[in-house]
């Protein structure tokens, strides 16, 4: 048999490397190509996710949303945030909470191999902070983001790390925020802001305690002031300005202004009160009611009776009606007691009221007995920085605060978002955003929606 061996040519062998080589291109191509998707549509279910969990916390937080609801909307607010709301929030939240756009570089969702991933889009972001303004008084430092006081260079009040535990000792008790710091004496008054309290610090045996908390209405707490024996806070949370006092005046006199709901016909006064009341007609004054001190008649007893000579007479909404009573001999024990007024006519009870008698003081704050916590002013926008026993700012400029950096808390959305919009209709708040579920910075090929949240303005 005769076997013939024939070799390649090297046209054929030309051919051949050529074949291999575009079958090897297309497969490394489809592999890339693949891997590529694969890695982009990883990219895309982790950014979802994520974007999962900023909605829930974007939805918790408006749910908390009080009050008038938001304090602006604009445009244009500084550095690297755009449009956006302030919203008044509360519950667990700081009560200034800002969600609009904010832009980020970087941010890319094609697999984009050697390229420089350099797209630049706008993010949600919710930040939630407060706007404190810092006082110190001479010889101590309050630290606002360091959470602790100094004097010197000595730390005397907080661990260092935010938080909420209070203990006897000022070094031991954390401190969250703390904006606002001023001394009467021995003491230091701490507007501990985010625990939502004020207190107070022995300059000498180092002890502390709380003086007042949320249960007295003191929400974020952002500037404190003493005058005499009175401190006033700004209650920034819920926009009340409040005044702690110890004692108040002459402690055997009573006085009280007030008006009533609605009218009535009265011509017995009773006074139900601790302490020993007078009996004599001329220590009663009541502006806004007739009397004839010679003939009215009072009936001693644990709730003492004015009764009114002329009869029955008209009481109206209308008025405003003062009672002093003098030479009120009161209870030992220095603190603030409950006086009762009802209005009788006859035996018939007409309406009833109860107001604050205060006594002595007893030349401490630092002891509730005697103390008197009065809301000097309400609804106010955001009530901060007092500089006296009648001033203070109540309003905030919005365009600007987020360019001073106030301490807080931030979140951003995982996913890119095209813009931002808010319309209020009645109660309702309508925020209505369209974000990108595929941005390619590379092909400039996007994929956007439509995602929309109503809010409850209480």
């Amino acid at each position: 048999m005769n076997i013939s061996h024939r070799g390649f040519t090297l046209i054929e062998l030309l051919l051949g490397v050529t074949l291999s080589a575009i079958l090897m291109t297309g497969i490394v191509v489809f592999v890339s190509s693949s891997l590529g998707s694969t890695m982009s549509t990883k990219n895309m279910l982790e950014e979802g996710n994520k974007n999962t969990n900023f909605e829930q916390s974007l939805i918790e937080t408006l749910g908390n949303t009080t009050g008038s609801g938001f304090y602006m909307t604009g445009a244009n607010l500084g550095g690297e945030y755009s449009t956006g709301i302030f919203l008044s929030t509360g519950g667990p939240n700081l009560p200034i909470t800002f969600l609009g756009l904010r832009t980020q570089t970087g941010y890319c969702d094609s697999y984009s191999g050697t390229a420089s991933e350099t797209g630049t889009v706008f993010k949600l972001s919710l930040r939630q902070f407060v706007i404190p303004i810092i006082q110190n008084p001479i010889d101590y430092t309050l630290s606002l983001t360091g959470n602790t006081v100094y004097s010197g260079a000595t730390r005397i009040i907080g661990t260092g790390y935010p938080g909420n535990t209070l203990t006897a000792s000022g070094i031991d008790t954390e401190l969250s925020s703390p904006s606002a710091l001023v001394q009467s004496g021995i003491h230091l008054y701490i507007a501990d802001t985010m625990n939502n309290r004020v207190l107070s610090y022995n300059t000498i045996s180092g002890g502390i305690s709380k003086l007042l908390g949320r249960e007295d209405g003191i929400s974020k707490p952002t500037s404190l002031y003493f005058s005499g024996n009175t401190l006033l806070i700004a209650s920034s949370g819920n926009g009340k300005i409040f005044s702690l006092q110890d004692g108040e005046g002459n402690k055997t006199t009573f006085s009280s202004r007030f008006h009533i709901p609605q009218s009535f016909l009265a011509d017995t006064i009773a006074f139900t009160a601790s302490g020993t009341w007078p009996t004599s007609t001329t220590d009663f004054i009541f502006d806004g009611i007739t009397q004839h001190t010679a003939d009215d008649i009072i009936t001693p007893g644990t709730s003492l009776q004015y009764t009114l000579s002329g009869g029955i007479q008209s009481f109206s909404k209308s008025t405003t009606y003062a009672f002093t009573v003098n030479n009120i001999v009161p209870p030992i024990v220095a603190g603030n007691y409950i006086v009762q007024i009802s209005f009788f006519s006859g035996s018939t009870l007409q309406h009833s009221d109860t107001f604050h008698y205060f006594t002595k003081g007893d030349n401490s704050l630092e002891s509730s007995a005697g103390n008197i916590l009065k809301r000097i002013a309400s609804d106010l926008t955001y009530p901060n920085n007092i500089i006296g026993p009648q001033s203070w700012q109540d309003t905030i400029n919005w365009n600007t605060v987020l360019g001073q950096n106030p301490p807080g808390e931030e979140m951003f959305s995982s996913l890119p978002v095209q813009d931002i919009s808010f319309q209020k209709t009645g109660k309702i708040l309508t925020v209505r955003y369209h974000e990108y579920t595929h941005y390619d910075c590379i092909l400039g090929k996007h994929q956007i929606r439509e995602k929309i949240q109503k809010i409850l303005l209480r």
